[in-house]
């Protein structure tokens, strides 16, 4: 079975969903995100992980605890990739089979990019889930950053170089007559 999950990421994908669906985003503002999550294995869901950039704020049902929720921002700190985090601390307080609730944070400010991500879920009996596909905020890639200025430093270096191997050619045929 596990041969199956790892040659098949689609299997794993599907499989991952029948223990667990997980809908919801990004609101029309852009700012406030809201998951639900609906377990559908025979196992309590005790914990849920959420990649976030630029939250500044996390919401659990009541009885979750955000212990160990990274990189939220507060006043001028410079955002960074982080890590919402929900758990319980017995199955009796999780997730029981068929039931749904909803978490959800709140962005500091714009700048994240609403991209699809995995959703990491926790079951009671040490089960972990990846769930993909999940509308998550998100850091712009390095590439989308500063892919305007490499294009722009790379184009001018073309032009230096070009420069110099002119000045240069010129400057050989110039002595080349006055050589002979």
């Amino acid at each position: 079975m596990v041969a199956a999950l790892l040659a098949f990421p689609c299997a794993a994908r599907c499989y991952a969903e029948q223990r667990v669906r997980i809908t919801g985003g990004a609101d029309e503002s852009g700012q406030n995100y809201a998951w639900t999550v609906e377990n559908l294995y025979t196992s309590p869901v005790v914990g849920l992980e959420f990649p976030h950039f630029r939250a500044d704020t996390f919401f659990a049902p009541a009885g979750w605890s955000k212990e160990g929720t990274t990189n939220l921002v507060h006043g001028g700190e410079r955002p960074r990739p982080g890590v919402c985090r929900a758990s319980v601390s017995s199955p009796e307080q999780g997730l029981a089979p068929g039931q749904s609730a909803t978490f959800g944070l709140r962005l500091a400010r714009a700048g994240a990019l609403r991209r699809p991500g995995t959703v990491t879920v926790r079951f009671a009996d040490h089960t972990v889930v990846a769930v993909g596909g999940v509308e998550l905020p998100t850091a712009e890639p390095f590439s989308e950053r500063m892919g305007m200025a490499l294009g722009l430093g790379a184009l001018l270096a073309i032009l230096v170089i070009a420069e110099v191997h002119r000045r240069r050619r010129r400057a050989a045929s110039v002595q080349k007559p006055s050589e002979a």
